[in-house]
């Protein structure tokens, strides 16, 4: 939405270039981005409040990593970015980790689309119930 694309469009751009978050040098930094690293810093900051807003509700947690998942996650060097803009290790989810594939669905497109699935394979696993 920051960046005026369609769905189809901001996949396009996330699945096709690299360094999104990081250009090769500060002459190549686009308005892309410039949006990107905006929205990027508006995350992590949201993801640094959330925890400590967590830790002062229940004393005893203990916030030592974030897991990211969702179609975006895969954004180019997005962990990398989070880890330093956080201080928190940051890292992918696999939510195949614990799923038997079947050979009515070619692997590789499975894998492709296992950022999307997080939700449905959660729900799954708990029999259906939200």
């Amino acid at each position: 939405q920051v960046l005026g694309l369609t769905y189809q469009e901001a996949e396009l751009l996330k699945l096709r270039q690299e360094g999104l978050l990081s250009p090769r040098n500060v002459d190549d930094a686009t308005d892309v981005h410039s949006k990107l690293a905006s929205s990027i810093g508006e995350l992590a900051r949201d993801i640094v409040q959330t925890s400590e807003f967590y830790k002062v509700q229940n004393r005893s947690a203990v916030i030592d990593k974030v897991i990211l998942t969702g179609g975006g996650a895969y954004l180019d060097n997005l962990c990398k970015h989070l880890e330093w803009l956080t201080g928190m290790p940051v890292a992918l989810l696999d939510p195949l980790f614990s799923v038997r594939s079947t050979a009515a669905f070619e692997p590789q497109y499975i894998r492709g689309l296992a950022g999307q699935l997080t939700v449905a394979i959660g729900l799954a696993m708990r029999g259906g119930e939200a």
